[in-house]
């Protein structure tokens, strides 16, 4: 928000304050409209904000999935190799075809 959009949102909550309200009155609208349209604002900013956050992250997140892939897929076939090499050295042999690797 620019400096000029605070000091206006800050002159509509300072007459909004010295206004007389009620909860459950017909004066209550003017209210929420003003609470609605701030938090709109910010939800509006925040969302901006993410969308930027993530365009800029966007390469990192997939560079480090990919790097965490590639560590994943060694340590599997690192397992996969020892139980092969486990059974191979202390369990005997089977007449199966994955046997003969």
């Amino acid at each position: 928000m620019t400096q000029d959009q605070i000091v206006e949102l800050l002159t509509l909550l300072e007459k909004i304050a010295t206004r007389p309200y009620t909860i459950t009155g017909a004066a209550d609208w003017q209210i929420l409209v003003v609470i609605s349209g701030v938090l709109a604002c910010v939800i509006g900013l925040m969302w901006t904000d993410l969308k930027a956050t993530i365009k800029e992250n966007k390469s990192d997140w997939k560079e480090e999935l990919r790097t965490h892939k590639e560590e994943g897929d060694k340590n599997i076939n690192n397992l996969w190799d020892a139980m092969r090499k486990c059974q191979s050295d202390c369990c005997p042999p089977r007449n199966r075809q994955g046997d003969m690797q």
